[in-house]
């Protein structure tokens, strides 16, 4: 998110393409790492997260980036959607680990 609220940012509306996996050059790496590291980036990752959205404007809530599927959305709308989509992955976590 953090790099998708950078080009909404930095650029005139951007097009963000779909997340994949495979075409990350750094997947490999992530997907090593231990569960105790992967938490560890989650909280730095969050943390700079909420320190960058604390300081926006709102001419920068505002600012337009373009969804593959769902087209233009202002950076408030982007936050929301990482937000619920995120909260997916944490449901799946949640029924994984409950063996369900």
């Amino acid at each position: 998110m953090l790099s998708r609220m950078e080009r909404i940012l930095g650029e005139d509306s951007p097009r963000l393409d779909r997340y994949e996996a495979q075409s990350d050059p750094e997947w490999p790496s992530r997907a090593a790492l231990s569960t105790d590291q992967v938490l560890d980036q989650l909280l730095a990752t969050r943390a700079r997260l909420i320190a960058k959205v604390e300081k926006l404007s709102p001419e920068e809530w505002g600012r337009i980036g373009v969804h593959g599927r769902m087209g233009a959305m202002p950076l408030a709308t982007w936050l929301e959607f990482f937000l619920v989509h995120e909260a997916h992955h944490l449901y799946m976590i949640f029924l994984r680990s409950r063996g369900a």
